[in-house]
């Protein structure tokens, strides 16, 4: 339950889009859902490889692109729940990442306004 009311409460603060962000995701995700309410997160997905390796390719990926990473949260003991959260300038993004089975992971990603 605290994991839920941290991400509610980040996701209350970003100015880039679904359809940007999903442009920059590493490759090998498969999105399974969109949202654009601002109530909820924006974009969530699926990727076929273990939790270790998807955090792997989103820090490279946020790097390369010049984000900062602000926090890494794990939200469970054995740290099978991750949240994240970056900026860039005035723009901050939070992910939510979940060990589904050993190679597969889930993601969820928001905006912070």
């Amino acid at each position: 339950m605290k994991w839920g009311i941290l991400a509610v409460f980040l996701l209350f603060c970003l100015g880039i889009s679904a359809q940007q962000l999903s442009s920059f995701l590493p490759e090998g995700g498969k999105v399974t859902e969109r949202n654009s309410s601002g109530k909820t997160w924006a974009m969530n997905g699926v990727y076929p490889m273990p939790l270790p390796e998807v955090l792997k390719k989103f820090d490279e990926r946020l790097l390369a692109g010049k984000y900062q990473l602000m926090h890494k949260i794990p939200m469970t003991p054995d740290q099978s729940r991750i949240l994240a959260a970056w900026k860039k300038g005035n723009k901050k993004l939070i992910f939510m990442f979940w060990k589904i089975s050993d190679e597969k992971t889930g993601f969820s990603w928001g905006r912070v306004k």
